[in-house]
């Protein structure tokens, strides 16, 4: 009986305490080559300050930084496009990235991690993704090159 009340206090304690990832990214209305990511937990955590990824979708295999964060074992790799964290609005909007096909992933820990296939960079948009480039200079930092990579070569 004691076995019993001691594996149902541990399951109960595990999924209350217990939270996943959840991760959207959707095109900014009315900003043409913007993207919003957006990220949480299911039970209402703040995940503000969580670490965003903006990943290549294929492998990499050269000098530059790659994903190799315990927990992302599926991810390693992967070249890395942008690093950074979401806002107080557990948020964080960006210009697309140059790059067709790329990921992006809320790495919140060991066994938080979340990713989801980013949308690409329209030709349509092309023309203001350049000066948005110009304005998020502060904000991409060192990975302001990587944005304009569109195929390793």
């Amino acid at each position: 009986m004691k076995k019993l009340l001691l594996f149902l206090v541990v399951i109960v304690s595990t999924f209350s305490f217990s939270h996943t990832p959840l991760l959207n990214i959707s095109e900014v209305e009315n900003e043409k080559g913007l993207i919003q990511i957006k990220g949480g937990f299911d039970n209402g955590e703040s995940a503000s300050g969580e670490t965003i990824y903006l990943l290549s979708d294929l492998a990499y295999d050269g000098n530059d930084e790659v994903y190799e964060e315990e927990g992302g074992e599926n991810y390693f790799g992967k070249f890395v496009i942008y690093k950074g964290e979401l806002n107080d609005k557990e948020e964080l909007v960006l210009p697309k990235p140059a790059m067709r096909r790329y990921l992006v992933v809320l790495s919140a820990g060991i066994g938080h991690v979340v990713s989801v296939k980013g949308i690409a960079l329209k030709n349509d948009e092309i023309e203001n993704w350049n000066k948005l480039l110009e304005n998020y200079t502060s904000k991409l930092g060192k990975y302001q090159d990587k944005f304009k990579i569109k195929n390793f070569k």
